[in-house]
């Protein structure tokens, strides 16, 4: 006799006409799902006869506790290639693997991100849940962190909402160290990548870049200012359109990755990093120094902040009180910043404007 096929909640939302998001929400009580779309997706389910599938809680039969980790990023994303991420991930497998709590890895592009979040949370039934490399707007993920029932975990972000537990860092800070060495390098046309309205970090970091600068009378123009999905190639097409535009002497880039697109695109114009032109990162991706032209870089401690996100998830799970972490990163000087071209110092350092070139 053939088994028969268990219904799935994406056959539930095909059903019914609606995105699997939507389905889970209807079926889970979330608010924001219209009666008549609630009541049509039960409907459905009750006539296909789904049942949600919560097996994650208990792999194996061992009523262990389930942990998910959503790794996310743009459609073009290749995760292998921001090793921070990785390093990260191994901390929070290594605490929980000691506590004897089941992981879950989970990979999703930032379209389908929330609708991963749902699956996670409402269908597979993980009891926690750490974000990685998320770039959804800070009150869009707060809305549906809100609406689930199990603790949810930020790295590199502020508590989206009061009690929600996350591990950051001082990102203002950040900002304002990147301006710090750019300045004390004599550079006062400098231009900015990694802009994300909306996104706290990416807020946080210009913001205390841009006020370090107006307070040396070096002010940021708006046209300085490039945004970037924090991989390679928006690092590269943002800097060949500083090189095209601007007169820019350095570029500080929001992340590693966009740093090294970046570099790459100066080296395919000819122009000698640092030269010519200087660049920097954050994050400290492992390895910076073996690079052909070595990154300087802000260092986030990328252990210690995954192993503190294990910590909290956990905690969460036993005690309504939600606690958070604040870290602090540090500046690594490598071969990819230095001082204003001798060509260019007395232009710039005077904080007069320079046509770029032809």
């Amino acid at each position: 006799m053939t088994k028969p096929t268990r219904v799935r909640l994406r056959d539930v939302a095909a059903a019914a006409g609606v995105s699997v998001g939507t389905a889970s929400e209807a079926l889970n009580g979330v608010e924001g799902v219209s009666a008549a779309t609630r009541a049509s997706v039960v409907e459905v389910a009750r006539r296909l006869g789904y049942t949600p599938n919560r097996s994650a809680r208990s792999l194996a039969g061992r009523g262990r506790r389930s942990i998910g980790v959503l790794i996310s990023g743009p459609t073009s994303m290749d995760w292998l290639f921001n090793p921070v991420f990785m390093e990260f991930f191994r901390s929070i497998q290594h605490v929980l693997s000691q506590q004897q709590v089941e992981l879950m890895m989970e990979i999703a592009a930032d379209d389908v991100e929330l609708d991963r979040i749902r699956w996670l949370t409402h269908e597979v039934g993980v009891d926690g849940l750490i974000l990685i490399g998320t770039r959804r707007p800070d009150a869009e993920l707060a809305q549906l962190g809100r609406a689930l029932q199990a603790p949810i975990v930020t790295l590199v972000r502020h508590p989206l909402w009061p009690g929600q537990p996350a591990v950051s860092v001082d990102n203002e800070e950040i900002g304002r160290m990147a301006a710090d060495h750019l300045l004390e390098l004599g550079h006062r046309s400098v231009g900015y990548i990694g802009a994300l309205p909306g996104v706290g970090l990416a807020e946080e970091r210009i913001r205390g870049f841009v006020t370090r600068l107006n307070e040396a009378g070096a002010a940021l123009p708006a046209e300085h200012v490039r945004p970037g999905d924090y991989y390679q190639q928006s690092g590269q097409d943002e800097m060949e359109w500083l090189l095209d535009h601007t007169d820019v002497t350095a570029v500080f880039c929001g992340n590693d990755m966009m740093g090294l697109g970046a570099i790459r695109a100066c080296l395919s114009r000819g122009v000698r990093v640092p030269t010519d032109l200087s660049v920097m990162g954050c994050d400290g991706i492992p390895n910076l120094d073996m690079m052909a032209v070595p990154l300087t870089t802000i260092a986030l401690p990328a252990s210690a902040m995954g192993a503190a996100a294990a910590h909290l998830v956990l905690q969460a799970l036993d005690t309504p009180s939600m606690n958070s972490r604040l870290f602090s990163a540090e500046l690594v000087v490598n071969g990819s910043t230095g001082p204003v071209p001798a060509t260019r110092r007395d232009i710039t350092a005077a904080g007069e404007h320079v046509d770029p070139p032809s």
